[in-house]
């Protein structure tokens, strides 16, 4: 069975491929759908499953006990293990790293390293400084192993979150009360269909879904670490477009329990430095229905581009005109929830089509 990683369905980040503000576009998402776009974001989510897990199961934490070895090193160990674990199946023992001479050979030339020297050399340098890396790599296909650096960090987080009366009862299990159920890291398959019926492959995985099977409810919780203030957050939710995210996996979890209904979409932020403060967010559901906007209006622009068979930068846009910098304008359009670029193509459009008809009268 596929992993969720490897699912080539999408996920929200994915919808940065499609928006023009984050640098994507029409054509950039269709790339992306087809196989030509390759993005691994799961570093962005690392910190924030180790806190969660570290909540749930911390005993399942495990620290490094070796040394990492010069970046030259570490390199061509990281290029070979990647190539043995490609060619390995789940049936077959990884070795050693002596093992797999050819593999490291390939990996010398292809890092360059230490060209310089003869081949029995670089080989020898390699199998001494990267056999213990290599088994350290081998270990973190079955545990979650940690710098020690890391392990304190997350340690830090999860005690946070602990003690803070509102984020434990949204993240703790001993915090359930009667009849209610919690998933954790729940991930969800479900489809998206655009306007032309076609249906696009969607997935999502949930820090924590709490479920209500009294009242037939559930309600979404994610949990982040920021490097920054936890009073600075909600700039960063929209900045980020947290809203967005929120309300794909309300979307997922509706798509699990059709028959339940959403009671409340939940952020447990914690710093990871300073005083390790946590804060809970609250989600109205206005600000979710924005969120569902911006997923129905990026989708309505590729259906637009599926009809037509073009995947311009832009759909729509007129190059006979040039884009207003008008700060003031822009800023003052933004504010009201308009996209002053597309009202400034209409307004001019308008106005051209007015002085047309004037024209002709």
């Amino acid at each position: 069975m596929t992993s969720y990683s490897e699912s080539s369905a999408i996920n929200n980040s994915a919808f940065n491929y499609l928006d023009l503000s984050k640098g994507g576009s029409p054509q950039r998402f269709k790339d992306y759908l087809d196989g030509k776009i390759k993005s691994d974001d799961t570093k962005y989510y690392r910190e924030g499953s180790l806190v969660h897990l570290a909540l749930l199961e911390a005993h399942k934490l495990v620290v490094a006990d070796i040394i990492r070895p010069i970046d030259s090193i570490t390199g061509v160990v990281d290029d070979v293990f990647e190539s043995v674990m490609q060619a390995t199946d789940e049936f077959t023992e990884v070795g050693e790293l002596a093992d797999y001479e050819q593999e490291i050979n390939t990996a010398m030339t292809n890092k360059a390293y230490q060209t310089n020297w003869l081949l029995a050399t670089r080989l020898a340098k390699v199998l001494e400084l990267g056999k213990e890396y290599f088994k350290f790599l081998k270990r973190c296909t079955t545990e979650t192993v940690l710098t020690t650096k890391e392990y304190a960090l997350i340690l830090a987080c999860a005690a946070s979150v602990r003690v803070d009366r509102f984020a434990k009862k949204l993240m703790l299990d001993s915090e359930l009360g009667k009849g209610m159920e919690a998933l954790n890291e729940q991930e969800i398959y479900f489809n998206i269909s655009l306007p032309s019926e076609i249906k696009i492959p969607c997935k999502a995985k949930l820090d924590r879904l709490l479920l209500n099977h009294a009242r037939k409810t559930f309600a979404v919780v994610d949990l982040k670490t920021t490097g920054k203030s936890v009073l600075d957050f909600p700039k960063s939710f929209f900045e980020y477009d947290y809203d967005r995210q929120i309300a794909f996996y309300a979307k997922a979890a509706k798509s699990l329990y059709p028959d339940y209904s959403l009671s409340g979409c939940y952020f447990v932020v914690v710093e990871k430095q300073g005083e390790f403060r946590t804060r809970a967010f609250t989600v109205d559901r206005k600000t979710i229905k924005h969120g569902l906007d911006k997923i129905n209006k990026l989708l309505a622009t590729y259906a637009t581009c599926l009809s037509t068979g073009s995947f311009v930068y832009e759909p729509g846009y007129d190059d006979f005109y040039v884009i207003d910098l008008s700060m003031d304008r822009e800023t003052a359009l933004q504010e009201m929830g308009i996209d002053p670029y597309r009202q400034f193509y209409m307004g001019r459009k308008q106005t051209h089509k007015e002085e047309k008809e004037k024209q002709i009268k």
